[in-house]
């Protein structure tokens, strides 16, 4: 606050057209006066910053608000997907292990015939099962690793949002330089 001390109790400086004002906070003879126009500046910058902070503080919960729903909705997007895929997996695994047994047994048997050694065509048949097996739950398991769990849409309208925040920012500061 800038005071100045002034001997005649007038409100207005003729020479400079500036208004006083008295103070009355202060006891000393003569009179104390502020320049009240200095004051009414400083106002309307805090009053500029603060519709700033308002707005800011207004945007930024907004942003957390639809961003927490949007990652919602990506990780709920995200896990029905996986559940589809592991659901698949566990019936057409099933289907196969029950399909898979007397196929097992017949080349067992056949193969067993043929080179007139069952163990080394169980031997034969196992390896090859587990083989075919080992692919396909493979391939499975690659399906859901490759499934992209990055919440892509959250990530951009987080970008965009930090971007329009930031522009008010700027906005804010160069209006409370202006105003300065």
């Amino acid at each position: 606050m800038q005071e100045i001390r002034k001997n005649d109790p007038g409100r207005t400086d003729a020479d400079t057209g500036v208004e006083f004002e008295r103070d009355t906070s202060t006891s000393v003879n003569p009179p104390l006066f502020r320049d009240v126009s200095v004051e009414k500046k400083h106002e309307g910058e805090l009053a500029s910053w603060r519709r700033a902070a308002q707005e800011l503080s207004g945007s930024l919960f907004d942003l957390a608000r639809s961003d927490i729903r949007l990652a919602a909705n990506e990780i709920k997007a995200a896990r029905h997907s996986v559940q589809k895929h592991a659901i698949q997996m566990a019936i057409f695994s099933a289907i196969a292990a029950i399909g898979v047994l007397p196929f097992i047994a017949f080349l067992v048997v056949g193969l067993g015939d043929l080179i007139d050694n069952y163990w080394l065509s169980a031997l034969i048949v196992s390896v090859l099962c587990f083989a075919i097996g080992g692919l396909v739950a493979y391939r499975a398991l690659k399906n859901i690793q490759e499934q992209d769990f990055s919440m892509t849409e959250t990530r951009r309208m987080l970008d965009r949002q930090m971007h329009s925040i930031e522009r008010k920012l700027t906005e804010s500061n160069q209006n409370g330089r202006r105003a300065a």
